[in-house]
């Protein structure tokens, strides 16, 4: 059984029917999100799990932070504020990640495996957006080696792709926020590509055997046979 983490993408919010969320693509899922949470709140919801939901999991997916992200628009749309201006974002967001794993792995089977999944990027032409995002990423990134989980990185997997990605993309600006119906949701494609990503990094690892450096050994070649000729004998 994989169980999924998250908020409202692992939901499915942005795709336009039930078996077109991601989670709905990952064999045997078991989901755990509700639109709105942050890593916060996640990290809450994980501690009232009972210890069976993880001892049954053969893998655990992790998609969160695009609301640890709200909380920075104050910084976003400001031009005197700094990235410092927001760390305690960054700080809350890897404290709950890390707990999350904490949490997780206590009741977790040795083979059974974590998946962090990194954010992709809605709004790719706003310099401080991408800014942040890719500061998460690298959270996320860091907890998943020091839980020896796997990192699955999605912002490669939208990048310049978000037209047919993200549900209602417009200008990829903070200016094509509205109050509802705004364009941060994966499209079908999205919902789509995320599970793909996922499927990919379970997959094993497989090693390729290179050929041996040595070169061959070469056999010496047989000297032709030269056949004599004897002078004919004078009478």
């Amino acid at each position: 059984m994989i169980v999924v983490l998250g908020d409202s993408i692992s939901v499915g919010i942005g795709a336009s029917h039930f078996l077109a969320r991601f989670p709905a693509r990952l064999p045997a899922s078991m989901v755990i999100a509700k639109p709105g949470w942050t890593s916060k709140r996640l990290l809450k919801e994980a501690q009232q799990q009972p210890p069976e939901i993880w001892q049954e999991a053969t893998s655990v997916v992790v998609l969160i932070g695009g609301n640890d992200l709200l909380f920075s628009y104050p910084y976003l749309v400001s031009a005197k504020k700094t990235v410092e201006s927001v760390q305690k974002i960054f700080d809350t967001y890897q404290q709950s990640i890390n707990g999350i794993c904490e949490i997780v792995k206590t009741s977790l089977k040795p083979a059974a495996k974590i998946y962090l999944a990194g954010l992709y990027n809605p709004f790719p032409n706003a310099v401080k957006v991408t800014e942040v995002i890719s500061r998460i990423n690298r959270i996320t990134s860091l907890v998943a080696k020091q839980h020896g989980a796997v990192y699955v990185d999605l912002y490669h997997v939208f990048e310049h792709k978000e037209k047919i990605a993200i549900e209602g993309f417009k200008q990829g600006k903070l200016e094509d926020l509205r109050i509802f119906h705004n364009p941060i949701h994966p499209s079908n494609t999205g919902h789509k590509w995320i599970a793909e990503a996922i499927i990919q990094a379970m997959q094993p690892k497989t090693t390729l055997k290179l050929p041996s450096k040595s070169a061959p050994k070469l056999q010496p070649k047989a000297r032709p046979k030269v056949k004599s000729s004897k002078p004919n004998k004078q009478i």
